[in-house]
């Protein structure tokens, strides 16, 4: 069953990724293509976003944190409007860290719609995670980024 419309993200207990797990893709939940590959972050087409015949069956923009709900539209095929918003898989707060890893983190596959309510309420939570994780893992490494954001995209339910 396809869910409709903003997905609620209430946090969930996360619970580890089971080897090679892929998730469906729906509207819902367009980052989840793309992350749950942590060994190389390609789309189901095998093409990078941004590259080659993927990249030009979208009216992308150019990735910034402008232009990102604008390409989360674009890549997901639907604008929910003021229900949801466009949320950073990788938090915005840890660019560096993400951009040393070699992560775009406004590439809309690292995107996701989160119905307005609950990112709001939720994001400091989800943001504090991300804050602990470097903590630990001052120098983390790329798969070490993507198996976090995996439990982390599970935990909250997309």
């Amino acid at each position: 069953m396809t869910r409709k419309g903003p997905v609620d993200l209430a946090p969930k207990q996360p619970q580890p990724p089971k080897p090679g797990q892929l998730s469906k893709v729906s509207p819902n939940n367009t980052g989840s293509q793309i992350v749950q590959n942590a060994d190389d972050p390609l789309n189901a087409n095998g093409l990078r976003i941004g590259q080659g015949d993927f990249a030009s069956k979208y009216d992308f923009r150019s990735f910034s944190r402008s232009n990102f709900r604008h390409n989360l539209v674009q890549l997901s095929g639907q604008n929910p409007g003021s229900s949801a918003q466009a949320h950073h898989i990788f938090p915005v707060k840890f660019q560096t860290q993400f951009n040393a890893a070699g992560i775009n983190i406004h590439n809309p596959a690292y995107g996701a719609w989160w119905s307005t309510t609950s990112h709001l309420l939720n994001a400091a939570a989800y943001n504090s995670a991300w804050q602990q994780f470097f903590r630990v893992n001052s120098s983390a490494s790329h798969q070490q980024i993507f198996n976090f954001a995996r439990q982390l995209m599970q935990g909250y339910g997309f």
